[in-house]
C-alpha cells in the first residue's frame, strides 16, 4: 500500500523527490505533492474494479523442472555454473550473481530470489485478471520476464509498479523499463496513463541512446 505524507508549511521538501511528487523512505514509497496523491489514487480505484488477485492462479497445476528458473540463473552467472540432476530435472547449485536492483553480489543460492519484471500482480490489473491457465503460465515460464536478484531486493519490490517502486541502483533504470516494455508488448499488457507516462520520462531522463 503507498503511504502519504502530508506537506508541512515552510518545510524542506524531503531528499530524493522525483518530478512526480513522491519519494522513498526506508524503501517505503511515500507522496509529498501533486500528481502523486491523485495517480496513486487512480492506481488504487482501477485496481479495485479487477477480479481479485489471487498468487495461487499464478502457480503451476503440477511440479515442473522450472527450466526458465534455471535458465534465468544460468545466464545471469557472472562465473561458470554447477549443475545437480535430480530425477529428469536438471538444477544450477553454485554460481555468481550481481543483483542489478542494489549492485549486491551474492554467491548463496539461499540468498537469491527471482524477481519478475512485469510482476503477476501488475500483468493481472494490467490485462491477465480474465486469462486462461496457459497464458498464465507462458508469462510464469518465460525467462525474458525472470530476473535473479538478492531475496531482500526482491521482498523490498513486493511485485510494486514503476511509480510505486524503482531499484536503488539508477544506472540498472534504463534497462529495467525498456525490459519491462518489452514484456508489456509481447503480451499485450495495457498499462495506465501514469504507468506510460512514468516510463516514458525514466527513458528520457535515463537511457541514453
Amino acid at each position: 500500500m503507498l503511504a502519504c505524507a502530508s506537506s508541512l508549511v515552510g518545510a524542506e521538501p524531503p531528499e530524493g523527490l522525483d518530478f512526480i511528487g513522491g519519494y522513498y523512505e526506508k524503501g517505503e514509497y511515500k507522496c509529498y505533492a501533486e500528481p502523486c496523491f491523485t495517480i496513486h489514487k487512480g492506481t488504487e480505484a482501477a485496481a479495485a474494479k479487477d477480479r481479485p488477485f489471487s498468487p495461487r492462479d499464478w502457480q503451476p497445476r503440477t511440479r515442473s523442472c522450472q527450466k526458465a528458473y534455471t535458465q534465468a540463473l544460468a545466464t545471469a552467472s557472472t562465473v561458470d555454473i554447477r549443475y545437480a540432476k535430480k530425477g529428469d530435472c536438471v538444477f544450477v547449485v553454485e554460481g555468481e550473481w550481481l543483483d542489478p536492483y542494489t549492485t549486491e553480489v551474492i554467491t548463496e543460492l539461499g540468498d537469491i530470489a527471482l524477481d519478475q519484471l512485469v510482476s503477476y500482480r501488475e500483468a493481472h490489473r494490467y490485462g491477465g485478471a480474465y486469462w486462461s491457465h496457459a497464458q498464465r503460465m507462458e508469462l510464469v515460464s518465460d525467462s525474458d520476464n525472470i530476473v535473479p536478484v538478492a531475496s531482500m531486493s526482491k521482498k523490498a519490490r513486493a511485485g510494486k509498479s514503476p511509480t510505486q517502486w524503482m531499484p536503488e541502483n539508477k544506472a540498472y533504470w534504463c534497462d529495467y523499463i525498456v525490459r519491462r516494455e518489452i514484456i508489456q508488448r509481447k503480451y499485450k499488457l495495457y498499462l495506465p496513463r501514469e504507468e506510460r507516462e512514468f516510463q516514458q520520462e525514466i527513458k528520457k531522463l535515463y537511457c541514453k541512446y
